[in-house]
């Protein structure tokens, strides 16, 4: 699994590629915190559209509060999605040029 950040990570399996969000597991019975864990969000044929949907998930949290705020997120996003495939893709650029 490659880890995105703290709240994402990235896995494969022969079809996709999956991404999964990092949650806060309670237990149902006790109402107590047990840790964390990543639940799957979405399942991708393409790696540019995982690349592009992590980026909107960024700008999603923003709100659209100003145009400062959504650019900061989208250069967080994309700082931290070359961090992770620099190592495991050939070009990662390419991927994050848009």
């Amino acid at each position: 699994m490659l880890y995105i950040g703290n709240d994402w990570a990235i896995s494969a399996d022969s079809l996709n590629f999956i991404v999964w969000r990092k949650t806060d597991k309670t237990h149902r019975m006790a109402r107590e915190e047990a840790g964390e864990r990543f639940m799957h969000a979405a399942y991708f044929g393409r790696m540019q559209h995982v690349v592009d949907w992590l980026i909107e998930q960024q700008v999603k949290k923003t709100e659209l509060k100003d145009l400062q705020t959504v650019l900061d997120a989208i250069n967080t996003a994309r700082q931290d999605l070359q961090e992770c495939l620099s190592g495991c893709l050939g070009k990662p650029r390419d991927l994050l040029k848009k």
